[in-house]
């Protein structure tokens, strides 16, 4: 009698192969998920930022408080205050952090990194950049444009 051992099963060589896939295809999707995710982090402080800008344009351009209204710039937050200048200790400030994996970068011509908007016309007291990056990646990065007239924009 003869008889044959079919085979059942897999190899140990196919076991490696598909387990070295699984693994790149991992990989790969470990990768794409956290530049999503801070894409998605790039583009959502920047637009805080632009609301944050808009609102404190808008209040001016309503005379809310018969105020001024305006936003200081640092390194890692940026702070919406009301007024023509800028007070550290005012109770109606608020602070917004931004991510540590992102940094700020202005060019504001004001030595404070202030931008004020004026009451009931909402003109800007200078033209200002102020940049969104990804901490890891330079090149990747929002700016925001502000100009004299109070207009606000991003460009990539």
């Amino acid at each position: 009698m003869n008889r044959s051992h079919a085979s059942k099963g897999f190899t140990f060589i196919e076991m490696l192969a598909v387990l070295a896939i699984i693994g790149i295809l991992s990989a790969m999707v470990i990768y794409w998920y956290g530049s999503a995710r801070s894409n998605a982090l790039l583009s959502s402080t920047t637009d805080s930022i632009v609301a944050t800008l808009e609102s404190a344009k808008n209040n001016a351009l309503a005379g809310k408080n018969g105020q001024s209204y305006g936003v200081k710039f640092a390194t890692s937050t940026y702070i919406s205050f009301i007024g023509t200048t800028y007070s550290a200790v005012a109770t109606t400030n608020i602070a917004y952090t931004v991510d540590s994996s992102l940094s700020l970068s202005e060019t504001i011509s004001d030595p404070n990194n202030i931008i004020i908007f004026d009451r009931l016309t909402g003109a800007a007291n200078t033209t200002a950049t102020v940049t969104v990056m990804q901490v890891s990646n330079n090149a990747n990065k929002k700016n925001i444009l502000i100009e004299n007239q109070g207009d606000v924009g991003v460009v990539q």
